[in-house]
Formats: structure tokens, sequence, C-alpha cells
């Protein structure tokens, strides 16, 4: 075939490529293919050519080259050349001209070999080296795999075959066709690219710079777990854009169609005000996180907006977050255009700054939803109403102490059988029990015992123990800007205590069947409460000082009691450290009828008012560092029977019994709280009706004065549960 022939042959062969539609490069093709025929007549003229024989300048004097050619040096390709090339060494450097048309695959360049194209390139192409494309390259089958760098500024078309990327790439201009940038490959665009609707992978270890610059036109980009992408002001356009890597955002930058994302999209880096704007729908898998920064002195933060919906879950890792003034909502950090579910973003944990903590607030936004932070007490920040109540508690429980010993006073003064109804009531059994079949001594004591007066009381002291262990469940409730929240200020409280007297018995004051008995106490009272939802440990202390009294009349009593618990308080808290000093003035009451029944048992229906006021040394506000502490009153209201037993066994009496009885807090104080405008609705027992059981057993010793007693107990119902026991001994002079 002539010389002629073989132009005409490539010219045909390149007129019938797909070509872009640059006007630039069909003027280079048409250039290329006149200057090859005009060589070609040259050639006619002149005799026969070699096929391939370049001048010392590297230009092509035959007008056309076939076959493949194994450069080492520099080759300028200013025409026509069809045929392979390996390219290999430092010195190696090929250049197709905007003049010139490659037809052929770069089998490989390596060493240090450079192949510039600035004019057109059709084949696969094998790079380790250095490749420059300002031209127009079109792969045929296998694609272009890249493994040195290539820097492309003109137009790469790997609709066959795609561009496989595992060293670094520069690029803009047009990229068309599928790219995967693999391990250890480095993607960076240089100026506007577009992906002519191919896909684009981001493989494990694999980055892509965006920066500034603008990458559109991809069909689907999906960023692997182990994968980095970067921008930097830059837009990155995709119709579907799926993350489970890592995207790198920092200034203005604009991601570009729908976003489903399970890795990381970082705005953080030390800057407040980068803005992702997202231009579609955001979906939001397992592991999605989007991580901001946020000055909260200066109200500024790091924002992502979303012109579409927003829904999955999506957590919220926010640098720099701190606490406002209670109540106080800082800057958006998340803008949803086109609605969102309240929960579809959501905070890293739960922010907790000692008394106060920062929280997602979700708001109404024209169709849409932001979220932003906004401050509001913790736990520990709403445990002062908790204190109150655990207070009160204490003084519940120790004043049962004083209540136990005025009962089993009472039966140690009455007779022990309704036929002893006549009999003065004095200071203990063996005075009165002449009617006892069972203890002669008993008896014979009693025979010859003096009768009671005003001025001959009998006195007696005593000591108990007492332990309890209490569980609450217990919320507090708050609403802000529409949104509703909720506290967990559940808790277990245990109490203990020690708790002594002095009292004396008078009978016959007003009639041969009443009795009085007056006593004045001490003691101390050690309680420690521990929130479940919180590692704040609240601890009271402090002794308790008070007078009591009983009268009865017959088969009727009355209980009182007076006593003030003088208590230091210390809030512990690893963001606080708070103390106080409340006092507990308590003022309680009980009235019954003992129903005696044969065989010495006998029934004790009772009913009484318990008042409690809690007064701290000084009321404090909700702050950074303290709990609000604010007075409070409770009244506690019960009723309930004792039914039991009494016997003598020789000089020893026992009475055991049990006591059954419904309470409740009839009215209280301290279950509200107003901050900064916002109503908090704190824990209350206003109405909550509940049990309590007891089972005591007294056992008086009638020879030597010396008895005790043993008591376990049980409150229960709609929250609470507690168990607790006392025992402790007396004597009587």
């Amino acid at each position: 075939m002539s010389t002629v022939d073989r132009a005409s042959n490539a010219a045909r062969t390149i007129s019938s490529d797909k070509v872009a539609n640059e006007a630039v490069h069909w003027r280079r093709l048409t250039t290329a293919v006149v200057l090859a025929g005009v060589l070609a007549l040259a050639s006619i003229a002149a005799g026969p050519a070699a096929a391939h024989d370049p001048d010392g300048g590297g230009h092509c004097q035959g007008g056309i080259v076939n076959g493949l050619l194994n450069n080492t040096g520099a080759v300028i390709n200013n025409c026509l050349h069809i045929g392979a090339l390996n390219n290999t060494g430092l010195a190696a450097v090929v250049t197709n001209s905007a003049l010139g048309a490659w037809i052929g695959n770069l089998l490989s360049n390596t060493g240090g070999a450079t192949v510039n194209n600035f004019g057109r390139w059709t084949g696969d192409a094998n790079n380790a080296s250095t490749v420059v494309n300002s031209g127009i390259w079109n792969t045929v089958a296998a694609g272009f795999t890249n493994s040195g760098t290539l820097i492309t500024t003109g137009t790469l078309n790997v609709a066959a075959g795609g561009l496989t990327n595992t060293g670094a790439v520069n690029a803009q201009g047009l990229i068309k066709g599928d790219i995967a940038n693999m391990d250890r490959g480095i993607f960076t665009v240089t100026g506007p690219l577009a992906a002519g609707g191919g896909n684009f992978l981001n493989a494990n270890g694999a980055i892509l710079n965006v920066g500034a610059s603008v990458f559109n036109d991809i069909g689907t980009l999906t960023n692997s777990a182990a994968g980095l992408i970067n921008i930097a002001g830059g837009r990155l356009g995709a119709i579907t854009t799926v993350n489970a890597g890592t995207i790198n955002v920092s200034g203005l930058s604009t991601m570009n169609g729908s976003l489903t994302n399970s890795g990381i999209i970082n705005l953080q880096n030390n800057v407040v005000g980068d803005r992702l704007t997202i231009s579609g729908n955001f979906t939001g898998t397992a592991g999605s996180t989007i991580a901001l920064d946020l000055n909260a002195r200066a109200g500024i933060a790091d924002q992502v907006v979303i012109t579409g919906s927003a829904s999955g879950s999506t957590t919220l890792n926010v640098a720099g977050l701190a606490p406002g003034s209670p109540f106080t909502i800082g800057p958006n950090l998340v803008v949803v255009q086109a609605g969102a579910a309240l929960n579809a973003f959501n905070l890293v944990n739960l922010q907790i700054f000692g008394t106060l903590q920062v929280v997602l607030l979700p708001q109404a936004n024209g169709a849409g939803v932001s979220f932003a932070p906004v401050t509001v007490a913790s736990t520990a920040g709403l445990s002062g109403s908790v204190a109150t109540t655990a207070a009160q508690t204490a003084s519940f429980v120790s004043n049962e102490a004083a209540f136990d010993r005025m009962a089993g006073l009472r039966n140690s003064i009455r007779a022990d059988s309704p036929q002893n109804a006549a009999v003065a009531a004095t200071a203990y059994a063996q005075e009165f029990a002449k009617n006892d079949p069972i203890s002669p001594y008993v008896r014979a004591e009693a025979a010859t015992a003096a009768p009671g007066g005003f001025g001959n009381p009998k006195s007696a002291v005593w000591v108990k123990g007492y332990g309890d262990y209490e569980q609450r469940d217990e919320q507090a409730s708050f609403s802000i800007a529409g949104a509703s929240f909720s506290s967990n200020l559940g808790y277990r409280q245990g109490t203990g205590g020690v708790m002594g007297g002095f009292d004396a018995v008078w009978s016959g004051l007003a009639s041969s069947t009443d009795g009085l008995v007056l006593g004045v106490l001490g003691g101390y009272i050690y309680s420690r409460v521990d929130l479940r939802d919180s590692p704040t440990s609240q601890i009271f202390s402090g002794p308790s000082v008070g007078v009591y009294g009983t009268y009865l009349t017959g088969n009727w009593f009355l209980d009182s009691l007076f006593k003030a618990d003088l208590l230091s308080l210390d809030i512990d808290n690893p963001g606080i450290s708070q103390s106080a000093n409340p006092t507990n003035y308590n003022l309680a009451t009980n009235i019954g009828y003992k129903f005696e029944l044969p065989n010495h048992y006998y029934i004790e229906p009772t009913a009484g008012l318990e008042y409690v006021r809690t007064n701290f040394d000084h009321a404090s506000a909700l702050t950074a560092t303290t709990a609000p502490l604010n007075n409070g009153d409770a009244l506690r209201t019960r009723a309930g029977a004792r039914i039991g037993a009494e016997w003598v066994a020789g000089s020893v009496r026992v009475e055991p019994s049990l006591l059954a009885l419904v309470w409740e807090i009839a009215d209280a104080t301290n279950n509200a709280l107003l901050v900064n405008d916002t109503s908090i609705s704190l824990p209350s027992d206003v109405g909550r009706l509940r049990g309590e059981l007891q089972g005591l057993v007294n056992v008086f010793d009638l020879q030597t004065g010396l008895s005790g007693f043993a008591r376990v107990d049980s409150r229960f119902g709609d929250g609470l549960w507690s168990v607790g026991g006392k025992a402790g001994v007396r004597y009587q002079w």
C-alpha cells in the first residue's frame, strides 16, 4: 500500500472516531490530516520513504508513521502516528503536539519518562511516570491506568474502560467516564472539572481533593469507609453521593445532589463559621456523624444547610460546646429547609457541665426544621428539689423513732386486760398487773405499788438506732421553644442514726384512768442520696433535738412531737461542689383508740399528721456551679391500725404487733421552679397514695425495768419502695 493510501486510510480512521465538540480540536485534526496529505504528495514526488524516519528535530518526515515505538529519547509528533508506545527513562519524552494525532496505546511510561499530549490521542494508557494531557485523549477498550502522575487540563474521554488511579491525578476540564481512585491514589481538582455523568469511586485509602474548585456532573460519588474527600470552599456535584468515609469541609462549600451518610462530615478545624450546603436530600444511616466547631461565647458555629429534606439519624459532634445562661438558645448547627424528623439529629453525648447541660433543640423553620444547642438544667442542676424531699424523708424516718418510744410507753403503762380499766395508769406494767394470772411476782409487785401522782412521776431513759433504705422514681419536665424535655430525678437514699431521750410518766391527773408522758430527745442523723442518672451525691448529717408527749385517758391516746434537725448538706458532682445548712422543723401528732380483744389481743386504729418545714440557711439560684435550694413544706397524713398481742412469761412481757398504714403528702411546696421565664415542673408527692407496714416486738423485763424492742418496716407505692429497721433499749427507775 502506498503512502498516500495509508494517509487516506488513517485520515478516514481519524475522521470516524468520536471526538469532542470543541472547535479547536476539530481544527487541529483537520490541520493534521491536510498536513499529512501535503507531506504524502511531497513524498511521492521525492520517491518512497521509510516507515519511521524521524529527523533530528523529531518531526515525522513521511507524514504517517506506523508500528510500535520503543522510545528512550525525545520524539515530537506534529502529524499522524499510528502505533503503540513504550516510553522508558528520564530522557524519554514523547510530545504529541497540537497539530499531531496519535493512534495507539501507551503500553508503558516508566522510569521518569514523560508523555505530553497537546493534540489528539486515541488509545488506552498505562502510566507509571508522567502524562500531561491538555488536548483530547480517548481510550478505546481497557481505559487509562495511572500509577504515576497524570495532569489533565483538556479532555480525557475514558468512557471505554474508565480511569483507574493509584498514583496522583491533577485534573480540570473534562474527564468523561467512570473514575476509580484506588488505595493510595490522590485525585486533586485543580480547576473546574466535569465528570460527564460518570461515576467516581473513592476507595479505601484514597484521597479526593476538591479544595476551592468545582467538580460537577458526577453520576454517583462513593466514598468508601477509609476514603477521604477534602472540600475547602469548593463545589462537589453528583446526582447521588454515598459517604461511608470522611468528608473534610472548610469555608463556604457545597455538595449538589442527594447525600446518604454513614461516615463523618467533618467541619472541625478550630475555626468557626464554616458552612456546608447540601443541595438535595440528606439521609443519615448507622454511624452518620457531622462534626462542627462552636464558639459559645461569640454565638458563632459551623453550620450544615440542607435544601432538601433530612431523614434517618445523625449524630452531631460539637467541639467547643459550652453552656450559656440557663434556658438560652445558641446558633443553628443544622438547617433543613424541606422538613425533617425531630430526632433526625442529636448530640454525640449528653453534654453535661455540672448543673447545666447542652441539648439539641429542634425548631420549626418555615417548611423545615432548624437544630440549635440550648442550655438547660442538668439532673444535678435540678437536684435541689431532691435535696428538699430527701431532707424531709430523713426527718420522717427519725420521727418514727420517737413515735415507737411513745407506742411502747403507752403499752407499758396500761392494764393488760379490759378488767383493769379502773386501775390507775402508773409507770410500767408491774404497777397495774395485779390481775395478771401468769406471774405471781407481777401480782405481788402491783399490790404493793404506791399510787402515782403529779408529784411522783416515774422516769426512764432510752436509746435506739435506726436505718432505712429508699428508692424513688422521679421526673422533672419543662418546655422551651415548643420542645418538651424531661430529666430523670430518680434516686437512692440511705438514712441511719441514733436517738435517745429521757421521759417521765404522771398518772391520775384528771381521772383515775388518765396518764401523761413528757420527754426530751436528742440524736444524730446521717443520710446519703445518690442520683441514678447523674454522678451526684447529697450527704446530710447533723444533730436532732426535740420534745414529745403522750396523753392517755382510758383507751384513747394522743401523741405529739416537736423536733428540729440541724443538718449540714454537701452536694458533690464532677462539675460542682456546693454546701448548705438546712434545718428541718417537725411537728407531728397521732390519735388512736385501743380495742381490747379476747386472749390478750388488741386492735388499735390510729390517724395522724406530720408537718415538716425545711429551711436552708440561704436560698441559691440555678447557675453554672450551684443547684437551686429553696425552702419547702410538706404535710403528711396517714391512717391505719395496729393489731397485736400481749403476754407475760415469767418476769418478761412480750408485745408483738403489726401496723398497716396508708399515707400521702396532702400538701407541699417546692414542686416548681422558674428560670429565665421557663417553668420547670419538679417531682411532687402530693396526692400519691402509698402504704406502709411495720412489724414490731416489745420486750419488758418486769423485774429489772430493762426493756427493748425491734422493728422492721417498708414503705411502697407509686414510684417509691423502702425497707428499714429500728432497735433499742429502755431503762426505767
